[in-house]
């Protein structure tokens, strides 16, 4: 009876042994994962061939696919040396808005040259929430726009449990590469159950923004500053340029002393506008009055007009370069004036009531020998002089004649010589008179004998006394 009862052991020992080597493949992997929403599960499954042969099983998965939680295989498919063993890896990706279940799914490894030789196991994942408030969208009314447009953004935040939320917070930040363009801050007291709110927020773009991509960015904390979710969206900014000359404005000013041209040049795209050259074509008469602040790069003449030429350096969005330049009336009016004061200095000259001096004579300069002195007076105003008076001395080396062919002088002795005074009252424009005396040298004068000026003393037209004086005399000997 013993030996039979060990017989049975040993037998049902041996049964059981090459059954577990006649089933060829063996899985494991864990039965009980936890997952959690937002996030990528994975765990490892190990696949073994227990045969003593090459053998090549494939993979299944059931279901791949529960509610919106998506399981997959790293390879449907593996080739087994004797006792060789892999692992894979089984993925789960669980979506922020996943329902926290727990969920079962089978992992078979079958052998494709004999379907009775498989292994099945069993995985149960269990979700978890990190959050229950999330933003499922984030768009914008236009994805396109020019600088200077509206920028108007709908972010939409979600509650997923069946009370009421706490109080979260939501930034909204548009980035341009590293620069921040603009942000937006808003607080979130509560969101009903299972429903959504819609949190808008607009900006018109700068009117010199820089093309290319811009960013919105995002994130929901809770109160304790914990990013809970984060989304972005991005949109395009245009590129806008125009030609030059849709960006120049000219603009003419006049004072009393120059006339003022302003052209400036401003950049209104949003990209940089190359170096160009501007040109001004002006008479060629006005060239000497011609002043620019900013000096021309070249100047080119014609028959009648100059051409001037500036070059405009590259503008940056926004930035201006202005080129002035004058004409310097000033200088007209000044030559005016110069004209002017020279006409009316010859004119005073050649109309002021003038005296001249001359005298007579022949052969030498001796003692007791007559001269005669013509003293000229002659009234080259327009108008009418009055109490004039012609003064006149002799010298102490000569002696007044007492014989006067004309009007007699009242004679006066002076230290400086003898005086002459005659008075003649009034003269009428253009009225001449000539004055005569005869003089005597005291003594021989070998050379020459030289008389002093003569003064004509009169009041003008406004009773200012005036007076004008001759050159003096020169009595040359021989003559």
């Amino acid at each position: 009876m013993n030996r039979f009862l060990i017989f049975t052991f040993i037998l049902s020992f041996l049964l059981s042994i090459s059954t577990v080597f006649a089933a060829g493949v063996e899985l494991s992997v864990k039965s009980n994962i936890i997952g959690y929403t937002t996030e990528v599960s994975t765990v490892d499954v190990t696949v073994r061939n227990t045969q003593n042969k090459t053998d090549t099983f494939t993979l299944s998965l059931f279901p791949t696919q529960f509610e919106k939680i998506l399981a997959s295989l790293e390879s449907f498919i593996l080739t087994l040396s004797p006792n060789e063993e892999k692992i894979i890896k089984l993925t789960f990706s669980i979506p922020i808005d996943a329902e926290p279940i727990s969920t079962q799914f089978e992992l078979t490894a079958r052998s494709t040259s004999d379907a009775s030789i498989f292994d099945t196991k069993n995985v149960i994942l269990t979700v978890q929430r990190l959050t229950s408030v999330y933003i499922p969208s984030v768009t914008l009314e236009k994805y396109t726009l020019n600088p200077g447009e509206e920028v108007r953004i709908n972010v939409k935040v979600f509650n997923l449990e069946d009370t009421l939320s706490e109080k979260n917070f939501l930034k909204i930040t548009v980035r341009k590469g590293r620069s921040i363009v603009k942000s937006f801050d808003e607080s979130l007291d509560s969101i009903g159950a299972k429903s959504s709110i819609d949190v808008i927020k607009s900006f018109n773009l700068d009117k010199y923004a820089a093309p290319g991509s811009y960013v919105v960015e995002v994130e929901l904390r809770d109160v304790s500053g914990q990013l809970r979710h984060s989304k972005s969206d991005n949109f395009q900014v245009n590129a806008v340029t125009q030609p030059p000359t849709e960006y120049t404005k000219k603009d003419s000013s006049y004072t009393i002393l120059f006339s003022s041209v302003s052209i400036k040049v401003k950049n209104e795209g949003n990209i940089e506008l190359p170096s160009f050259k501007v040109t001004e074509s002006i008479p060629k008469f006005a060239q000497a009055l011609f002043d620019p602040d900013v000096e021309p790069i070249s100047t080119d003449s014609s028959v009648n007009r100059v051409v001037y030429t500036w070059l405009v350096p590259t503008l940056a969005p926004g930035e201006q370069y202005t080129i002035t330049y004058k004409f310097a009336i000033w200088r007209i009016w000044l030559t005016f004036a110069l004209l002017g004061g020279v006409g009316y200095g010859a004119y005073r000259w050649l109309s002021k009531p003038r005296i001249s001096k001359t005298v007579r004579h022949e052969g030498e300069i001796t003692r007791g020998k007559e001269i005669l002195v013509l003293l000229e007076v002659k009234n080259k105003a327009l108008h009418e002089i009055k109490d004039v008076e012609i003064v006149d001395v002799v010298p102490q080396i000569a002696k007044v004649v007492d014989r006067f062919d004309t009007l007699r002088p009242k004679i006066k002795r002076v230290p400086d010589g003898t005086e002459l005074r005659w008075k003649i009252g009034s003269m009428r424009s253009g009225e001449e008179r000539i004055i005569t005396y005869r003089i005597k040298p005291v003594v021989d004068v070998v050379g020459h004998l030289t008389l002093p000026e003569a003064q004509m003393v009169f009041l003008d037209r406004q009773k200012v006394k005036r007076m004008s004086v001759s050159k003096e005399a020169l009595v040359k000997a021989g003559v």
